[in-house]
């Protein structure tokens, strides 16, 4: 055996970059006579998961490998896993004793006959219950099975870890396409594999690949370069986790008390014209470093239905007195923000959705004419103007919609991303093109829709506020307002998606349209990160109700009941008062969609719903390398018809 040793993995290789893991299962021979030299050749680790009840047994060593070559590839720099005791039941099969035996007996054998911690379990037949998950994990560090799905870093503690199986009919061109989504995606990739035998083979079994397929895929990855797909073991992983965690809270180095005025877990700040804003001087202390890892401050929430902001214990929930300082933020009518932050180290994207999923003319004719007095016209009043719009469109829009976008808002930064969603989905990012435009920066991404509007100084108060935090961040405003055919009404919505924007580090795969934007403040707090809640006193955005929107039925039946506002002033949202009452005779003249079309979809059941179910199945068909591109074809047909 070349006596090289695999390079060990070390956390300050790890800077966001994607990884990938080589998963052996069985421990068979034929991986150690062709897989292993391979991985050698090319430097590249790989992980060897073995039966423990067929390490010492003569009568499989002719198909597995035996206990001195499993110690022999340890000794270069392979890792070793458990992958059970027997490999004849399917884990729920299993009686309480079986299963002892199968985790812990099994983990027990291979570290006494190795000498060596064993971390990872693989999952025999990938099959296990979330109870049984959940016994493995008091065993073992890292749980793998099959589920053809990337691993998103941190881990999320309890969870099975997910590969791609390959098989005899696994080609080239497809772990290419796996190996190019992770790398723009900035996920792991675990390759399970089985037998690797020589090219010569008569044939190949279901879970057998060729010496010379395992030769290209090395070699494909080798050329990549370990600055863009990292190769690791599986019992690397949580140490790849734990580096992918402190990275989240160190990415942005804190160098002022100013900087921590955003940096609580939770915050609330309230905007209120002509009044004092007040803070805990704890909240602006310096933070405690420890191995020079930054850590958040004790997480506080602030309240203001008075307009000032007092600190509340997040246990007792009483007020406390602090020792305070007072900021004072000008009125929303005002264009001057005030902003304690420093220079702006971030990019900042403002991102619509137009019609993912839909390549009808008339559509996007429909659309654009909203956009027109809406989206487009409060952008273009923002009194901060140091961002870019992104508008996303389908890949089979029509030719001319790019130019018809552009020429909304002149005056701004515009850019149109087509979006394939049967290649990707319906979400509106490109991550390739965030972190091109990013350039190594942190990036703010903001969402607003083609037919809504934001207050003038939302986009300044945005940067203001996150741009003092280190990510992940996010701040929502949820005071704003609906306008229907009936009129403009008080609206609020703790995490509305007009204006919702987080902050993201430079490698990060979260965007906002990453979230369940009705999730968005529970999602970044689990990730450590701040959500930031603006309490106003005016409102900070007008949304559009239209009768052929899905979501018009319930929010005009309650509109119907309540009392028109007196808010609503057109300047604030960069219209003029011919322009605000176009939209609203706009509004008027809208029909009502055909939401049931009878023959895909049941009475009520919302287009975009429906759409994005029919994608999943593509997507769910075509992991499937003998699918039918027929009926994919059929189903693409389908989404485009809705």
């Amino acid at each position: 055996m070349n006596t090289q040793h695999l390079p060990a993995f070390n956390p300050d290789d790890y800077k966001g970059q994607a990884t990938v893991i080589f998963s052996y299962d069985d421990g068979l021979r034929s991986c150690l006579e062709n897989a292993v030299p391979e991985h050698l050749a090319f430097a590249i680790p790989a992980s060897f998961s073995v039966i423990a009840g067929r390490l010492t047994k003569d009568k499989f060593h002719g198909n597995y490998m035996k206990l001195e070559e499993i110690q022999a590839i340890m000794a270069v720099g392979f890792d070793i896993n458990s992958h059970g005791m027997h490999h004849v039941k399917r884990l729920p099969e299993m009686d309480n004793l079986e299963l002892h035996e199968e985790l812990s007996a099994s983990k027990n054998i291979l570290q006494s006959l190795t000498g060596s911690p064993i971390e990872a379990y693989c999952i025999p037949f990938s099959k296990a219950t979330s109870e049984q998950i959940e016994s493995a994990y008091k065993e073992y560090s890292i749980v793998r099975g099959s589920g053809y799905s990337f691993t998103t870093l941190p881990l999320n503690s309890g969870e099975m870890v997910k590969s791609f199986p390959l098989t005899n009919s696994t080609t080239i061109e497809d772990i290419n396409k796996l190996i190019d989504t992770v790398i723009d995606t900035g996920e792991t990739l675990i390759l399970m594999l089985h037998g690797v035998v020589p090219d010569t083979a008569a044939e190949l079994a279901k879970y057998e690949i060729t010496r010379s397929t395992l030769s290209a895929i090395l070699s494909r990855i080798k050329t990549i370069g370990r600055e863009r797909l990292l190769p690791i073991r599986l019992s690397d992983l949580n140490a790849l986790s734990t580096a992918a965690q402190y990275r989240l809270r160190s990415i942005r180095e804190v160098e002022s008390p100013n900087a921590m005025r955003a940096s609580t877990n939770k915050i609330r700040l309230a905007y209120a014209p002509d009044e004092t804003m007040e803070l805990p001087a704890s909240a602006i202390q310096e933070p405690k470093t420890n191995t020079g890892i930054t850590k958040p401050n004790k997480p506080i929430l602030i309240d203001a239905p008075d307009g000032t902001l007092k600190a509340i214990d997040p246990a007792a929930q009483e007020s406390k007195n602090f020792e305070t300082i007072s900021l004072r933020n000008e009125p929303l009518d005002n264009k001057e923000i005030l902003t304690s932050a420093p220079s702006p180290s971030f990019a900042h994207l403002v991102i619509t959705r137009i019609g993912i999923g839909v390549r009808r003319k008339e559509f996007y004719d429909n659309h654009l004419e909203l956009a027109r007095l809406t989206v487009a016209k409060s952008l273009t009043a923002q009194t901060c103007q140091d961002f870019t719009w992104i508008v996303s469109i389908d890949a089979r829009a029509p030719d001319d919609v790019d130019e018809r976008i552009k020429a909304l808002a002149p005056q701004i930064r515009t850019e149109v991303w087509r979006i394939d969603p049967l290649e990707r989905n319906l979400n509106a990012v490109d991550l390739p093109k965030m972190r091109k435009f990013a350039n190594g920066l942190n990036i703010i991404t903001t969402r607003i829709d083609d037919d809504d509007l934001m207050s003038r100084n939302c986009i300044a108060v945005i940067q203001e506020k996150l741009g003092s935090c280190s990510p992940p961040a996010a701040i929502t405003f949820p005071n704003g307002l609906n306008m229907t055919r009936y009129g403009i009404y008080n609206a609020r919505f703790p995490w509305i998606a007009i204006g919702l924007s987080s902050l993201s580090a430079p490698a990060a795969t979260n965007h906002i349209y990453g979230f369940n934007h009705t999730k968005v403040g529970a999602s970044i707090e689990k990730m450590h990160g701040t959500a930031i809640v603006a309490e106003t006193s005016e409102p900070m955005w007008l949304r559009t109700i239209r009768s052929s929107s899905d979501s018009h039925a319930g929010t005009e039946q309650r509109a119907t009941k309540r009392k028109p506002t007196q808010q609503f002033q057109p300047e604030q949202f960069g219209l003029d008062f011919s322009e605000a009452a176009e939209l609203f005779a706009l509004l008027k003249t809208d029909s009502p969609s055909n939401i049931d079309t009878g023959v895909y979809t049941k009475a009520a059941v919302p287009r975009m719903i429906l759409k994005r179910k029919l994608i999943q199945q593509i997507h769910q068909l075509r992991k499937d390398l003998a699918h039918d591109p027929t009926e994919i074809e059929a189903l693409a047909q389908i989404v485009y018809l809705i």
